[in-house]
């Protein structure tokens, strides 16, 4: 029963941190400064950082394919 409470939590967990990130994501789009994003999705300054990062990444790599 505790081993089943443990991962219910980790799970609540995961969906609380995924929702941040898309909530980041959008405000990111929006042009928002890293202290309003950090401030209100609760995301550290280097998890949105590395959240910047890869989506450059992923979007150099869409231009790339787009233009191949």
């Amino acid at each position: 029963a505790e081993e089943e409470k443990l991962k219910a939590e980790q799970k609540a967990k995961n969906a609380k941190k995924q929702t941040a990130i898309e909530i980041a994501k959008n405000m990111l789009k929006d042009n928002l400064s890293l202290e309003v994003i950090e401030r209100y999705s609760g995301l550290s300054k280097e998890e949105i950082e590395e959240l910047i990062n890869n989506e450059k990444w992923k979007m150099k790599k869409f231009c790339e394919a787009k233009h191949a």
